[in-house]
């Protein structure tokens, strides 16, 4: 196994509650913005588990922050 090989096997995977919290979120919307689509925040499904890896979460985060100024332009 190589390092990065390493990496992907200890990345965090969060539960749906978990990431509704990591989010602050519910975890109703979470789901809804899952069946409709309404982002795109990738998902691992496993059996009736849905589980979300942190890395795609701080991605999502960082795509929907702005900063100050921004906000006026859109």
């Amino acid at each position: 196994m190589t390092d990065t090989d390493d990496l992907s096997v200890q990345e965090k995977l969060f539960t749906s509650r978990e990431a509704a919290d990591y989010l602050r979120v519910t975890k109703t919307t979470l789901c809804l913005w899952r069946t409709d689509k309404r982002y795109n925040l990738p998902y691992i499904k496993i059996s009736n588990k849905i589980l979300y890896r942190k890395t795609d979460l701080d991605a999502f985060i960082a795509k929907h922050s702005t900063t100050t100024g921004q906000e006026a332009e859109q």
